[in-house]
């Protein structure tokens, strides 16, 4: 039985493997900023859209799987930064496509008289890539936008007086 999926992994549970999400936990946040009014009145704006953050807990078996080849894999899935919508059932968790920020293993039982892992706990992180947030900019950046706006506007007024003259002489 499928349960969900992330690009070309599948979380699968059925009497030869159990392959599927321990743990899932979805976070979204908001950066806001303090700014006044101009009649001394704070108020908050938006700042930045850090979009949807999901982390995935997975319980990682030598009978189900090759524990290292396993965690090889997602390390090179995190490497490529493809995005992939991940999709729990058959619902997508987010919006938007997701790429893996972060991996780790954890929980790591080595096997009796090898040298080869029978089991860990992988943890993912997976970020929205394709947000329509706005990036943020720096004061000085905004400053230097308002001035190009400044003479942008300066110039289109004086291009206008121009062409009024040009067509009053004419006349």
């Amino acid at each position: 039985m499928l349960v969900g999926s992330y690009g070309p992994k599948r979380f699968v549970v059925s009497k030869k493997k159990i392959y599927t999400v321990n743990d899932l936990n979805v976070s979204s946040s908001i950066e806001f900023e303090d700014k006044e009014n101009g009649k001394g009145i704070p108020i908050k704006r938006k700042k930045h859209d850090n979009g949807e953050e999901i982390t995935v807990n997975i319980k990682l078996v030598s009978q189900c799987c090759n524990v290292m080849d396993e965690f090889n894999s997602w390390k090179s899935m995190k490497s490529k930064a493809i995005p992939y919508y991940f999709l729990m059932g058959n619902r997508k968790l987010s919006r938007y496509k997701l790429v893996i920020t972060n991996l780790s293993m954890s929980d790591i039982r080595m096997a009796a008289k090898k040298e080869v892992i029978s089991s860990a706990t992988l943890a993912i992180t997976f970020s929205e890539s394709g947000s329509k947030s706005k990036p943020l900019t720096s004061k000085k950046a905004k400053a230097e936008n308002k001035k190009l706006a400044a003479k942008a506007t300066r110039n289109c007024k004086k291009t206008k007086k121009k062409v009024g003259k040009l067509v009053q002489a004419k006349k």
